[in-house]
């Protein structure tokens, strides 16, 4: 069990740093979500994934990084991009 606890945690973690480097500041990929502050623990994180996972059973077919994008796209979304005003030509 230990073992099986272990890997979720380390592949949530590497998908969130994958999507972390990805969506770095001045690249040019936008982020799917935005991480909470104060980062919660990856315990907590874990625990919340369960909790979707059994809540949204009509992902279970997606591969395992879809679900866990759509998780914390759900938990924790990105603001609406702010509309900038275009001065009429």
């Amino acid at each position: 069990m230990g073992a099986a606890v272990n890997y979720c945690h380390g592949f949530l973690m590497a998908t969130g740093q994958f999507h972390t480097t990805l969506t770095r500041p001045g690249g040019g990929v936008q982020p799917m979500y935005r991480l909470p502050s104060p980062l919660p623990t990856v315990s907590d994180i874990t625990a919340a994934f369960v909790t979707w996972a059994r809540a949204n059973p009509q992902y279970a077919g997606e591969s395992a990084v879809e679900g866990v994008v759509r998780f914390a796209t759900a938990a924790s979304p990105c603001p609406p991009p702010a509309h900038t005003a275009r001065r009429p030509r």
